[in-house]
C-alpha cells in the first residue's frame, strides 16, 4: 500500500477441501502480498456438502469476476501476463484444470502452476492439461509424510505434462 502501486502481478489462489476461509492460508496469503502480488481467493465451496464437480465452475466464474473487477476498478490494475496459480490439496487440481483451459476460458496465459499436495481425484480428476502453455513453471509439492494425500495427484498431474520440457517441471 505504500507506495500503492499502479499494477501488480496476480496469484488465483485456490483452497483445499474446506478451506474456505482465507484466514487457514493466512501467513501464506500476508507473504505473497507482501511480496508485491494480488490474490484472488476464490471461494468455489458453499459447505462441506458442496458437490465437487461444482466447485470447477464456480472457481472460474469468481475468477473471471474478480478480473474484470480489478481492471475496470482497481485500485492496482492486475498484470495478466504474469499470472500465477497456486492450489493446495482439492484445489491444486483445479487449479491445474483450469490453468490448462485458460484459453477456453478467457483467461490470462498461466506463467506458473504450483500445486502443494494436489489431492481429490477421487472426486474430482485431472483433467488433460495439454492446453497448459510449454514456457509455464510447473511446481508440484508433496509431503513424504503424508498419508491422507500421498503423492497420487501429483504422480496424476506430472503424468499429463507429457507436453512440457523437464527443465519446466
Amino acid at each position: 500500500a505504500d507506495p500503492q502501486p499502479a499494477e501488480a502481478p496476480v496469484v488465483v489462489f485456490l483452497h483445499g477441501w474446506g478451506g474456505t476461509a482465507p484466514r487457514v492460508y493466512g501467513a501464506w496469503l500476508e507473504h505473497i502480498v507482501r511480496k508485491g502480488y494480488i490474490v484472488i481467493y476464490p471461494r468455489y465451496q458453499a459447505s462441506l456438502f458442496t458437490a465437487a464437480p461444482d466447485m470447477a465452475p464456480a472457481a472460474l466464474q469468481a475468477i473471471q469476476d474478480a478480473l474484470a473487477r480489478l481492471t475496470a476498478e482497481g485500485p492496482v490494475r492486475p498484470m495478466t501476463d504474469r499470472l500465477a496459480w497456486v492450489g493446495h490439496s482439492l484445489g491444486g487440481v483445479i487449479s491445474a484444470n483450469l490453468a490448462a483451459a485458460y484459453a477456453d476460458n478467457g483467461l490470462p496465459r498461466p506463467a506458473v502452476l504450483m500445486c502443494v499436495a494436489p489431492g481429490g481425484e477421487a472426486r474430482l480428476p485431472v483433467a488433460p492439461l495439454d492446453g497448459l502453455p510449454t514456457d509455464t513453471l510447473v511446481l508440484l509439492v508433496v509431503g513424504d509424510a503424508d498419508h491422507a494425500v500421498s503423492d497420487q495427484g501429483a504422480t496424476a498431474i506430472l503424468n499429463r505434462l507429457a507436453h512440457m520440457p523437464t527443465a519446466n517441471v
